[in-house]
């Protein structure tokens, strides 16, 4: 695989940074799963237990200069590294119908990760702290366990409530060596050896809920919400010791993140005339990241003393407004359209600074689609999408900014198309074509650099399927990608 730095060439007199940089990988990985269901006194129950063990071994050159009169490579800066994990997954499921009126679920699920990674770094280079690192080591483990509670209610024919819960609980623990050689040229004599321990705990709860009634003609109604709040705790750890140890290298703090997402919807569909319904909606959602400094210590030479990125909290809230229109004037065709507005505040609270800066994102989407059936083993389906939106940062004036940049703009023209053809019972066709164009050059010329990026993007598949027999099929397929 390519990568997008270039190394040099020269030839001379003259160098010119046209030779590729390159990743090789060689990935194994190996699965096994089990799965077994029951049914005990009308109670479903269910178990699944996986398996999943990745073998990963990487070499990246990352430079490497070309003297070609010589033909000899110099400054090569290359990354071994192999890593071997195993990944156990156990998920139990239980369900029963109380009545017709009421029903329960609940789902447990388990995950434990041990990875492992040994990684080499050499460097030919002449140039200060070219980290010639060997079998530098590097653990992580995590285990995740979570529950999930549900309950169906229809107190009457026309309404209907559902409600869940969850709670999760996960503790990852990574920990990695990294030896040093600083000397300049490098000798192969380790100069720094520096310990990092991450250790992290979140706590996970989360409630949804959703209503739904239709005892009113040709009308339903129907509200919902999900929330979730979470306590993460992060404990971080750089030691440096050896021959020739960095002083500022030498770092922890304890840090604890609050979270908490709140988001609402209410709506209702309505069907004026036959085949054709309209859906007004709205939807609210408001989060917060909130970073409480327990304890920190870092040496001389770091101007943020530990905090997190400068911040103190991210919060965010927003109100949606959606109208979408379908419209199934024959069997064999649909068409649909949809409005988004979605207007984004966000609020940032800085530990540096001690000031609150205010950005706002605004976005009208424009969205519409049809679906072709002219007989039943023959579908089209094409769907169109236009996003305009504008960013506005303290840059730009907002929450007592200066007046420097004007407000960024973008657009984002996306369009789908799927075809599958079905000559046979046993034979299906399909066809598809993407394509993804976005013009979000913005010209600040007059007062700085231009800023964004127009890109195009296209994507085609042409695939050919048969089914042999029951439980064997033979597939082909061609895809196309231009960006």
């Amino acid at each position: 695989k390519s990568l997008l730095s270039w190394g040099a060439v020269t030839q001379n007199g003259y160098t010119r940074n046209i030779l590729p940089t390159f990743l090789e990988t060689d990935e194994t990985v190996d699965k096994l799963n089990a799965k077994v269901s029951h049914t005990v006194n009308d109670i479903d129950v269910s178990a699944e237990q996986s398996w999943e063990r990745d073998r990963i071994r990487i070499q990246k050159v990352s430079n490497r200069t070309l003297t070609l009169s010589t033909g000899l490579f110099s400054n090569v800066r290359q990354k071994y590294e192999d890593l071997v994990s195993n990944l156990y997954t156990t998920e139990m499921r239980v369900s029963k119908e109380l009545n017709e009126k009421v029903f329960l679920s609940t789902a447990f699920l388990y995950n434990h990760y041990d990875g492992h990674t040994v990684e080499t770094v050499t460097d030919t280079s002449v140039s200060a702290y070219n980290e010639n690192n060997p079998d530098n080591p590097a653990n992580v483990h995590q285990d995740i366990f979570t529950i999930l509670p549900k309950v169906s209610i229809s107190p009457s024919e026309h309404f209907l409530i559902d409600a869940g819960l969850k709670w999760e609980w996960a503790n990852k623990n990574g920990t990695a060596v990294y030896n040093r050689d600083k000397t300049n040229p490098p000798n192969n004599t380790i100069d720094e050896f520096l310990n990092i321990k991450d250790g992290i705990t979140e706590n996970k709860f989360g409630e949804n809920f959703n209503f739904k009634y239709d005892g009113i003609s040709n009308v339903v109604f129907y509200a919902g919400g999900e929330l979730g709040q979470e306590l993460r705790r992060e404990n971080n750890t750089q030691d440096s010791f050896g021959p020739s140890p960095t002083n500022t290298n030498n770092f922890f703090r304890d840090t604890d993140t609050h979270t908490y997402d709140y988001g609402y919807t209410l709506g209702s569909k309505w069907y004026p005339i036959s085949k054709f319904d309209v859906t007004a909606e709205l939807k609210y959602n408001y989060g917060l990241r909130d970073y409480k400094i327990k304890s920190r210590h870092i040496e001389t030479g770091d101007i943020t003393n530990g905090y997190r990125g400068f911040l103190d909290s991210i919060a965010y809230s927003s109100y949606k407004p959606i109208i979408m229109l379908n419209y199934k004037p024959f069997k064999w065709l649909a068409g649909n359209f949809r409005y988004t507005y979605d207007p984004t505040t966000y609020e940032i609270k800085t530990r540096i600074a001690e000031a609150t800066e205010f950005s706002q994102y605004k976005a009208n989407i424009y969205s519409t689609g049809i679906t072709f059936i002219p007989i039943d083993v023959l579908s089209l389906t094409c769907d169109y999408q236009y996003k305009q939106a504008s960013t506005a940062t303290p840059a730009n004036g907002t929450g007592g900014g200066p007046v420097n940049y004007p407000t960024y703009n973008a657009n984002v023209n996306t369009l789908n198309a799927l075809c599958s053809y079905s000559p046979i019972k046993s034979t299906t066709i399909t066809g598809s074509y993407s394509l993804s164009r976005t013009e979000n050059f913005n010209d600040f010329s007059n007062i700085s650099l231009p800023l964004g990026l127009n890109n195009f993007l296209q994507d085609a598949s042409l695939a050919f399927e048969n089914k042999i027999t029951e439980n064997l099929s033979l597939k082909f397929k061609y895809d196309f990608m231009q960006y």
